[in-house]
C-alpha cells in the first residue's frame, strides 16, 4: 500500500515538472559532448552548463576573450539631450485632410443615349 501510494507521487511530481516545463517554454533540450544546451522560445534564452571533464577547455576559452569579441555600448541620452526645444507651429493639423483622387468617367457605350441627370 505504502509503495503504491509512492509510486503515484511520484508520478504526480514528475507530471507536474513536465507541466512546469512546458509553460515555461522550456522546448528543447540538446545533448553535445559533455555539455547541454536549453533553449526557451518564448524568451530565447540560451543557456550552456559544462560538465567537469569540460572545466579545463571552458577556462581555456574564457582567457581567449577580449573586449573587441563584443559590439560597443550605445549610452541612453540624458533627458536634456532627447528633449530639443523649437517654436510650436499653430495652426498645423495633426493629419491634415488628403482629398481620394476622382473616379475616372466610364464613357457611355455607343448607340445608348445617356440618362437624364
Amino acid at each position: 500500500m505504502c509503495r503504491n501510494y509512492l509510486l503515484l507521487l511520484i508520478q504526480n511530481v514528475i507530471s507536474a515538472f513536465l507541466i512546469y516545463i512546458f509553460c515555461a517554454g522550456i522546448v528543447l533540450f540538446g545533448h553535445r559532448g559533455s555539455s547541454i544546451t536549453m533553449m526557451t522560445h518564448n524568451r530565447k534564452v540560451l543557456e550552456k552548463i559544462y560538465s567537469s571533464s569540460n572545466a579545463q577547455n571552458s577556462r581555456e576559452a574564457n582567457e581567449n576573450v577580449s573586449l573587441d569579441d563584443y559590439s560597443p555600448i550605445d549610452p541612453v541620452p540624458t533627458s536634456k539631450a532627447a528633449i530639443k526645444s523649437a517654436p510650436i507651429q499653430h495652426g498645423t493639423p495633426l493629419m491634415p485632410y488628403i482629398p481620394k483622387p476622382p473616379t475616372p468617367r466610364i464613357p457611355p457605350k455607343q448607340g445608348v443615349s445617356p440618362a437624364p441627370a
